[in-house]
């Protein structure tokens, strides 16, 4: 620890401590610290990372005065499981947080970070949605999404953690024209970006709509920069910018096809900029104006606020710290995962170490854009994917993210090919890189006990009251079988889309006695029809397996051979009914993918969704799990042409 470390410990490492401090010399005091925080926002659409069509002077103005991270990466290209991993310095996965729009409990002492700060004395904040998929319960002192400076609700002196989450960049207004043109109301005309000289990514076809679509994410970026001065400038008028770390940083990027819900580097990759008063540039690890190539991951965010302020870092955090007293050393690998988002099942982890950006798919049967209502025409850029796919206007280099189904495995150099184009996992001379990924991968999944390869369903069925699925996760008994045999479950769903596994082997999974090895095994064969063909028997014994997952995946498994087989309708239909929203969720989901396999619907599946929509006829529903269970009956009500 630094000279200075040891001087910030004594003065403010205690809570009664700083409450002592409250109006003592810069030299003495904690620092406050404020997170401006954009949703669906890339580096690309930032002048100081190195753009040139984009007009972000406030931004760039703060990283002239902090340090811009070059290599900042979100744990999740969607929100509420990012949010959790940044809030809670736990990755999502181990806390079970990570699937979007869902509720799960933290263990004691797991807690947010603003709640854990204003148990220590002081203000905290916030200024929009928290997201967190947990109880944001008792963490803000005040919560405004008018107030630019909060602080000034605080009591004389004390300090305070101020948080903004800023949705102007959102995929909403990105995609909806109203949206957009409610907050681009008053930009001046001279702010609007020319279309015309847009930089389509290559993924994407170069047609004057997705110039448009382009062209409009940076007006809103600047519309965002100028919220950003505002708040700097409330920040600086009070006389406070010189006792107050900023960071400011984006959920995950662009909310856009092949960004947010893509687990790609282009998905991960986030702005993120830290500015450190001039009293504590002993705790900053590089000047004003300066670049760091060092890898950051949202987990770390929370440990390093900590740190910053003085307070003890709590032993559970899996995060490091890359500011503060006690900086770790740089990171040699950053970890990302896809989960489920709305209604659209899905598990994908990544690796990355600075240049080779790697994916483990364990769902490759379902393609990257699902049908579903989050992919739906409603969305500009989407409507212009299917427009030009239709025309046969899509450019070569989309190829993968139209294709119909995933690769297991993907790799890519992002030195020599930014975009991510060109999958190296089958070129032999990335042979060696493949696996050493490919180990790391594993390894942290079971490092880390990763929750994501039980559905929420079978987490629910498996916990007792009072107990959270990142506690029964860590009890690794021995003597008996433990409640999670994540080893054992994680063999089976790397099976599946494997051409090689063999149908003895997975007439073995599926009668095994953990019903996780059961459901994997099932969807293995959702993914080779054949080997559904070849255990059918096996399959239709599981459609009243005690664990609901295993006897929905079955079913789907059947009728992906045998269409209107009576039976498996029956237990996708009752799962629909079921009490339980998560449940509910699954079979809704399989239904939905099943298509004419299990037309008609039931009479009563239209009053089901109307219940799940709840008040009003928004279509995004009230019910707990309500808006991802709407959009998977809308679909499937619509397949069968039944009355939505």
């Amino acid at each position: 620890m630094s000279v200075a470390g040891h001087i910030l410990r004594a003065a403010y490492g205690g809570v009664a401590v700083v409450s002592c401090f409250f109006g003592a010399s810069l030299a003495s005091a904690a620092p406050n610290v404020l997170w401006i925080n954009c949703e669906d926002l890339s580096p690309a659409a930032i002048g100081c990372y190195g753009s040139e069509y984009a007009t972000t002077p406030n931004i760039d103005r703060l990283a002239a005065e902090g340090i811009v991270y070059e290599n900042a990466s979100s744990w999740a290209p969607i929100c509420g499981p990012a949010r959790s991993t940044f809030v809670t310095g736990v990755y999502a996965s181990s806390l079970g947080t990570q699937h979007l729009h869902s509720h799960v409990e933290l263990p004691q002492p797991i807690e947010p970070l603003p709640r854990m700060l204003m148990q220590k004395g002081y203000f905290t904040s916030n200024w929009g949605k928290t997201g967190w998929n947990t109880s944001q319960d008792n963490a803000f002192s005040y919560w405004n999404t008018q107030d630019y400076a909060p602080w000034r609700k605080r009591k004389e002196g004390q300090p305070f953690f101020c948080t903004f989450v800023l949705g102007t960049t959102h995929e909403g207004p990105a995609n909806k024209q109203a949206k957009y043109d409610q907050l681009t109301a008053s930009l001046p005309e001279k702010s609007f970006h020319d279309p015309a000289e847009a930089q389509v990514p290559p993924y994407f076809p170069d047609t004057p709509e997705m110039r448009s679509i382009w062209a409009g994410y940076h007006d809103l970026a600047t519309v965002l920069d100028g919220q950003v001065g505002e708040i700097l400038t409330a920040l600086e008028k009070d006389g406070l910018a010189e006792e107050t770390i900023v960071v400011f940083f984006s959920d995950h990027g662009f909310g856009l096809p092949r960004h947010k819900r893509w687990l790609n580097w282009s998905g991960l990759h986030v702005p993120f900029i830290v500015r450190v008063p001039e009293a504590y540039r002993e705790m900053a690890t590089s000047g004003p104006g300066s670049r760091e190539e060092r890898l950051v991951s949202f987990v770390d965010l929370a440990p390093t606020t900590l740190s910053l302020m003085g307070e003890p870092v709590p032993d559970y955090m899996q995060g490091q710290q890359f500011l503060g007293p006690d900086v770790a050393s740089p990171r040699k690998l950053i970890y990302g995962a896809r989960s489920r988002a709305d209604d659209m099942q899905e598990l994908s982890r990544s690796v990355f170490d600075g240049r080779y950006f790697y994916v483990r798919n364990y769902m490759p049967h379902l393609p990257y854009i699902q049908p579903g209502w989050i992919y739906g025409e409603e969305k500009r850029s989407f409507l212009e994917l299917y427009r030009a796919e239709d025309a046969g206007r899509m450019p070569a280099d989309s190829a993968l993210l139209m294709a119909d189904e995933k690769p297991l495995e993907e790799l890519y150099d992002l030195h020599t090919d930014p975009h991510e184009i060109e999958n190296l996992a089958s070129k032999a001379e990335f042979a060696s890189i493949l696996k050493s990924m490919r180990k790391r991968n594993r390894e942290h999944i079971l490092e880390t006990r990763d929750t994501g390869f039980l559905t929420e369903a079978e987490w629910e069925r498996r916990l007792q009251p009072g107990e959270t699925r990142y506690e029964v996760a860590r009890v690794v008994n021995r003597v008996s079988r433990p409640r999670y045999e994540l080893e054992l479950i994680l063999d089976a769903a790397e099976r599946v889309g494997d051409r090689d596994v063999s149908v003895g082997r997975l007439r073995y999974w599926l009668r095994s006695l953990d019903s996780g090895t059961r459901y994997w095994s099932a969807m293995a064969m959702v993914a080779d029809p054949k080997m559904a063909e070849a255990l059918k028997t096996y399959l239709a014994a599981r459609l009243d397996d005690d664990s609901d997952s295993v006897a929905i995946m079955s079913a789907q498994a059947l009728l992906q051979i045998a269409p209107g087989h009576a039976a498996a309708k029956g237990v996708l239909f009752e799962g629909v009914r079921s009490k339980s929203p998560l449940i509910a969720l699954l079979a809704a989901r399989q239904v939905m993918l099943a298509g004419e396999a299990v037309c008609p619907l039931p009479d009563d599946f239209p009053a089901l969704l109307e219940e799940y929509r709840g008040k009003g006829k928004t279509g995004r529903g009230s019910r707990p799990y309500g808006p991802p269970i709407v959009g998977s009956l809308r679909y499937a009500l619509k397949n069968c042409d039944a009355n939505e």
